[in-house]
Parts: structure tokens; sequence; C-alpha cells
């Protein structure tokens, strides 16, 4: 980023007192003429410096235009085509072999969250809405996300050669808590409950924003419930997390120092009756 007039002469200043030399000229603050030949060459030094570099940032930022158009097929590439599908459109391959729109309607971008996951094989996992209520895409909607990546009969779609991902659109997983909450004993129980409740939902949404299909560090959610005011102390008793075709109680145990990798690529809490976080978490006052 191109530096200030000012902060680019003040160097120069700096870097001309590196020489004994010249220390018989002074700077306008010194006492100096502000147009003496020697204060003039120092501004205009400074004001082709700027220019230069004001240049070379434009010049970086077409570069890096280029760069992010250009057809790279990595799993960031990938990622970014899949969250410009448009639901309802025909996606076109243009002569420089980027896909595009006839007409770019942000309005039918349907999906809002997308991993590729790498590894065996490539998974693509996706969901649509916003955080707190992400869902599975229908099926007429993954259908044609399949055809705009593998393309049709009729079409070309934006998929790579040789690479056939599979498409994981689902309910959220579910995480089940079960554990005792310490708290200051002269805090009210029930406001601290709904605020550590509140702050385990608050979690998961962050989670779907910032990380989806991430994995979810334990630690992370015990330091979470551990912010709340008059909370003191979290002992887990069990963690289970689960996929939504999964029943509860036959689920994957987490270990509390441990992590857990989504299925669906987000989660929320257990939802199930006498399984909720009402259900599971005890309040016990710290003596």
């Amino acid at each position: 980023m191109a530096r200030s007039f000012n902060t680019i002469k003040s160097e120069i200043k700096t870097a001309v007192r590196t020489y004994p030399s010249l220390n018989d000229f002074k700077f306008p603050e010194e006492g100096g003429s502000s147009v003496g030949v020697f204060n003039l060459l120092i501004t205009i030094m400074a004001s082709a410096i700027l220019t230069f570099e004001v240049i070379l940032d434009v010049f970086k930022e077409d570069v890096q235009g280029l760069a992010l158009s250009a057809v790279s097929c990595n799993a960031k590439w990938l990622q970014g085509q899949i969250l410009a599908f448009q639901y309802g459109d025909i996606i076109q391959i243009g002569d420089d072999y980027v896909p595009y729109y006839t007409v770019p309607d942000v309005s039918k971008q349907i999906i809002t969250r997308c991993a590729v996951v790498e590894g065996t094989w490539v998974t693509i996992k996706v969901a649509k809405g916003t955080v707190g209520s992400l869902g599975p895409l229908t099926t007429p909607e993954l259908d044609a996300l399949k055809d705009y990546y593998f393309g049709t009969n009729f079409n070309e779609g934006i998929g790579i050669a040789g690479i056939t991902p599979a498409f994981v659109s689902e309910n959220p997983d579910r995480m089940k808590v079960t554990a005792s909450i310490y708290y200051q004993a002269q805090s009210d129980p029930a406001v601290v409950k709904a605020a550590v409740i509140a702050a385990i939902d608050g979690f998961f949404e962050t989670f779907q924003d910032t990380n989806f299909d991430g994995t979810v560090f334990i630690i992370s959610l015990t330091d979470a419930i551990q912010a709340v005011a008059g909370v003191t102390q979290v002992v887990y008793s069990a963690i289970e997390g689960r996929d939504s075709a999964t029943p509860v109680g036959s689920g994957t145990a987490v270990d509390f120092q441990g992590s857990y990798q989504t299925v669906a690529g987000y989660l929320i809490s257990e939802d199930t009756a006498s399984h909720t976080l009402d259900d599971t978490l005890t309040m016990v006052p710290q003596g």
C-alpha cells in the first residue's frame, strides 16, 4: 500500500541525516528555506516516490484481479464457483474457459455456505439460508447444482476433468452436551443457565458463519461457556455429536479435550425432546 506523502518525506529527511556532509543543509522546521533547492529536491523526490507507489498499487490490484478470475481449478476456486451458482439459469463457458452467466443475478445465488473437502476423494458440502437458520438444498436445487458441475448433453459444466465429487447438503448435525455448570452461589441459577444455553447456541452459530465444515474444538466450546458471567467451572459428563440421520444416543462420543468433525458442515445443539440443553445442563452452586 502506498505510503502518504508526509511519511515518505519524513523518511527521506531521516535518511539525509545519516550523511554528516549534509548537516549544513537545514529543513524548514530547522530554520531552512521551504523554497530552497535542497528542500525542493526532497519535495520533488517524495512526490515522485508517492506517484510510483500509487501506480504500483493499481498494478497489483490488476494482477490480483486477473489471478482471481483465472481458472485455477483449486479448492478455493471451486468453492467460489459453487457460491456463484444461480438456480434457474444456465452457466456459460467463455473462450477463456472462465464460467459466467449471461445475466449475473445475486438473488438467484441460493448457496450461502460451501466447503470443498479434499482427501482420498473430493466432497462438496453446501447449505442455504442465513446463520442460525441454515438448511439443505431441496432435491431440485441439488440436482441443478450437480448439472451445473457435471454439465449435461446440452451444455458444459464447471467441473474439473477427472474429479467426480460427492455432494452433501443435509440438515445440521446435532451436539448433545451433558455437563455440570458451577456458578457463583449469589447468582440466579435460572439466569446463568439461560445465558449458558445462549452462549452454546451462539458458539454453534459462529461456527456456521466462520468455519463451515471445520472442526469443532471442545476447548473453544468450554471457553464460550466459561465466558458467561457467574460461571466458575464446567465439568462435562458426556458430549455426543451426530448427523441428522442418526438417532440421539447413537451418535459419536466426543472427547472432552478433543474435537468433532461435522457431516453436514454445520451443527446446532441437540433439539430432541428431553435431550436439549435445558435437560442436560445441571446447575451447581460453587461452594
